[in-house]
């Protein structure tokens, strides 16, 4: 299972991660995760990842990277 962790901070972008069959995303509260959060979800086997530029809210975000994911690895590429 892939553990990605959303942080608008994150070197990596959804795009940089290898394709996976089973993804876990872990998305934060209004103001993001803090730095504890952020620390026990490593510790957990997450890789922090970023959409992109812009900080989106927590009820658009699962849905954006959710499209993003199906866009990059899943059914959309059919």
């Amino acid at each position: 299972v892939l553990r990605l962790m959303l942080a608008p901070d994150a070197e990596e972008t959804l795009a940089d991660i290898a394709p996976a069959t089973q993804v876990q995303l872990l998305i934060g509260a209004e103001g993001g995760l803090d730095p504890q959060e952020v620390i026990a979800a490593r510790q957990s086997g997450f890789r922090a990842v970023r959409l992109g530029p812009r900080v989106l809210r927590t009820e658009t975000a699962g849905l954006a990277a959710l499209a993003v994911l199906q866009a990059l690895w899943g059914d959309f590429r059919e």
